[in-house]
């Protein structure tokens, strides 16, 4: 059967432009192969790119009447308080009233999230002893108390303390900045904004679709594994040889874990996508976003399938280098192994 590759890629990829991107996965990708002592050919055309930064855009149109543009929604000015009835903060612009209603029902960026997105990685951090081994660096945080979820009531400007907390991971980890920053930001989008996710996934199913009756191989990085998860457990009917995921947040708990499609009810998991044949992921132990990397709990598949879960260590200036993923030899062995179809597909889906 013919094989193809169908890559997914992560965060922030707005700024490039869609052959940059696809480039940099064909190359990583027949790079690591190159390394192996005898790799499967295969050419940068079966290579192929579900993009869809161009739907981050801050011109992009979102959804009709979205309270103005992406980048004027990131950027207004947030005020917020506290809501008792509604046991939440409710959020409200200087600008606009009713922006503030559309961020009530979620269809732009909630600074409340990002922070909580951040706090849980300082608190998984701190889990690991990685705060404490380098003196909590930054943090401004006294103790783990301070880590669990920001709701302390009264009126706050919640940009001014996410910056904090993205100061304080950046010292700890050496991440900078302003790339979790738009981390947290695009997380936030694509979760929360219904018009905007249908779109991204779209792109992704579009592409998938259009592979009926060829090996379906699903390389996915950082934001983009998020993405991929959502469509495969979605639409089960089509077959995937293997899922390869690099750097992914999927395990973080609660603010991306939780938010996954289908939705399932409280205390129950998410599953292993029946229409999954392997499921691999690699990440490297300092990569920020890949900090919760023990997957195979959190997707219980049936009896002999699991999410097998690998370290690698990735370039040490960006332990979150998609190519730097690409070119491991684990990864290369991964990719390898499902173009040689080592990896049945589900009886249920041949």
């Amino acid at each position: 059967m013919d094989s193809v590759i169908v890559c997914v890629h992560g965060r922030s990829e707005q700024w490039h432009l869609k052959d940059q991107v696809l480039a940099d996965f064909q190359g990583g990708i027949l790079e690591g192969l190159g390394r192996l002592p005898a790799p499967v050919a295969i050419g940068r055309e079966r290579i192929l790119l579900a993009f869809y930064g161009d739907l981050f855009l801050p011109d992009a149109a979102l959804t009709a009447g979205a309270g103005g543009t992406a980048a004027q929604r990131l950027n207004a000015p947030m005020a917020w308080s506290w809501s008792g009835e509604a046991g939440s903060y409710r959020g409200s612009t200087v600008q606009s009233l009713q922006q503030s209603a559309l961020r009530r029902g979620h269809t732009a960026v909630d600074p409340l999230y990002q922070i909580n997105v951040a706090r849980a990685i300082l608190r998984e951090a701190s889990r690991r002893g990685l705060v404490e081994s380098r003196g909590g660096v930054g943090t401004g945080e006294p103790g783990l108390h301070a880590l669990a979820p920001y709701s302390a009531g009264g009126l706050v400007w919640l940009h001014s303390l996410l910056v904090h907390i993205l100061q304080g991971l950046e010292q700890i980890f050496g991440a900078p900045r302003e790339l979790l920053r738009l981390f947290v930001s695009d997380v936030d989008l694509y979760l929360h904004n219904a018009a905007l996710r249908t779109q991204v996934m779209g792109r992704l199913l579009a592409l998938l679709r259009q592979q009926a009756g060829r090996s379906i191989i699903v390389v996915a990085h950082s934001l983009g594994t998020v993405v991929a998860y959502d469509v495969l457990n979605t639409h089960r009917e089509i077959p995937i040889t293997a899922f390869i995921t690099l750097g992914s947040p999927l395990g973080l708990s609660p603010f991306i874990y939780q938010e996954l499609l289908p939705p399932v009810p409280p205390g129950q998991k998410h599953p292993f996508p029946s229409n999954v044949a392997t499921w691999q992921n690699f990440y490297d132990p300092n990569d920020i976003v890949a900090l919760v990397s023990a997957l195979a709990p959190l997707f219980p598949g049936p009896p002999g399938q699991a999410v097998i879960c690998t370290p690698v260590q990735n370039n040490p200036a960006d332990p979150h280098s998609l190519t730097g993923y690409l070119i491991q030899r684990a990864v290369a062995q991964a990719i390898n192994n499902a173009l040689l179809s080592k990896t049945p597909l589900p009886s249920k889906l041949k």
